[in-house]
């Protein structure tokens, strides 16, 4: 095998075990006052540039950096909520109301 081979093979081994690392960030989005699911709300963690959208069942799930991330919740029609949450390496489940 060459040495470019090798090194590609090496870079896609640590990479892939790289992000199976990484924790994830999970929960549903719900009503304040009625405790229904809201679906379409945008979930985004300040620290990156990635985001997702709740499904039709209020749920999301993204993946985030260790540490103390600030996690935001935005969609028309609701207040804007940031909430802050510690994040170790076991996946992290919330819940977020909006109002």
């Amino acid at each position: 095998m060459s040495k470019v081979a090798c090194y590609i093979l090496l870079t896609v081994c640590l990479g892939a075990t790289a992000l199976a690392q990484t924790p994830n960030v999970s929960g549903i989005v719900i009503d304040d006052r009625t405790e229904q699911p809201i679906k379409g709300v945008l979930i985004y963690v300040e620290s990156q540039s990635s985001y997702t959208e709740t499904d039709a069942s209020g749920r999301f799930s993204v993946t985030v950096p260790r540490g103390r991330q600030s996690v935001t919740a935005s969609v028309i029609g609701y207040a804007l909520l940031s909430t802050d949450i510690e994040v170790a390496d076991a996946p992290l489940d919330m819940t977020i109301r909006l109002s």
